[in-house]
C-alpha cells in the first residue's frame, strides 16, 4: 500500500527547496541540501516531487499566481472606482475624493504586494539569477516586460482622466516603476529581518504617486508672484 503525502513535508520541503536554489541556483543545488535542511529523506522528496525543477516549478507558481491575484484585485478596484467617477472622469477633470480614493487602492495593494514579494523572496531570487540555463530562465522578465506596458497604458487612461500629470511617457514611468519593484525585491534578498513595509509603502507613495500626481492648477497657471525670493507687489498710484 502506498505511503500517504504528508502535506506538511511538503511544505517543508518547498521551504527548503527554494533557500538551496536560492543560495547554490537551480542547477548546483543538489537534493540532498533539500532534504538535510527539512529534516526528511530523498525518499520523502520523491514520493511529492519528481525532481528539484519540479519543485521549483510549484514554488514559481505559486508564487506568480499570488502576484497575478493583487494586479487582479487591483484592477479590479480600479474599474469599480472608475464607474463610480465616470461622469467626472469623462470629463477630464477628476475630483478631489477620486484622486485619494485612487491612491487609497495603491496603497492597500502595495502593501499586500510587498508582504508576498517578502513570502517569495527566495523564489523571486532563483527566477532573477539562479535560474540561468533552465527553462525557468526568462520568465521572471516576461512578466516584468508584460507589467510595465499594462502599467504604461493603464498610466494613459490615469492622464485621459485628469488622475496624472500631462505629458508623461507612460511607457518610459512604466519600465521605471516596474525598475523600482525589482530593486526592492532584490533588496529584500539580502535582509536578515523584515523591513518595516509601511514606511516602504509611504516612500513608494511619496516617490511614485506624488511624482505623476496632476500639478496643482495655480501652478500651472504660473500665479506664484515671488522672484528671486521676494514677492512682488504692485505700486499704488500717488
Amino acid at each position: 500500500m502506498a505511503r500517504p503525502k504528508d502535506p506538511h513535508a511538503k511544505e517543508a520541503l518547498l521551504a527548503a527547496a527554494v533557500r538551496a536554489f536560492s543560495q547554490h541556483g537551480l542547477q548546483r543545488a543538489r537534493i540532498e541540501d533539500i532534504t538535510q535542511a527539512a529534516g526528511l529523506s530523498k525518499g520523502a522528496f520523491y514520493l511529492h516531487f519528481e525532481s528539484k525543477e519540479a519543485a521549483f516549478g510549484e514554488a514559481a507558481a505559486l508564487a506568480m499566481h499570488r502576484m497575478q491575484v493583487l494586479l487582479s484585485e487591483r484592477r479590479e478596484a480600479y474599474a469599480a472606482l472608475e464607474e463610480t467617477f465616470r461622469a467626472q472622469l469623462e470629463r477630464g477633470r477628476a475630483p478631489a475624493e477620486a484622486v485619494a480614493a485612487f491612491e487609497a487602492i495603491d496603497e492597500r495593494a502595495d502593501r499586500q504586494t510587498l508582504e508576498t514579494m517578502w513570502e517569495n523572496r527566495h523564489v523571486i531570487d532563483v527566477l532573477m539569477r539562479g535560474s540561468r540555463g533552465t527553462e525557468f530562465e526568462g520568465v521572471l522578465w516576461d512578466f516584468l516586460d508584460a507589467e510595465a506596458g499594462r502599467i504604461g497604458e493603464e498610466l494613459e487612461q490615469r492622464v485621459a482622466f485628469g488622475l496624472c500629470r500631462q505629458g508623461l511617457p507612460t511607457q518610459v514611468v512604466g519600465s521605471m516603476v516596474v525598475g523600482t519593484w525589482l530593486l526592492l525585491a532584490r533588496s529584500m534578498i539580502d535582509l536578515k529581518e523584515k523591513p518595516d513595509l509601511d514606511f516602504w509603502v509611504r516612500s513608494l507613495k511619496e516617490l511614485l504617486s506624488r511624482g505623476i500626481a496632476p500639478i496643482p492648477r495655480a501652478v500651472r497657471l504660473g500665479t506664484s508672484k515671488k522672484v528671486t525670493g521676494r514677492t512682488r507687489t504692485k505700486r499704488r498710484a500717488t
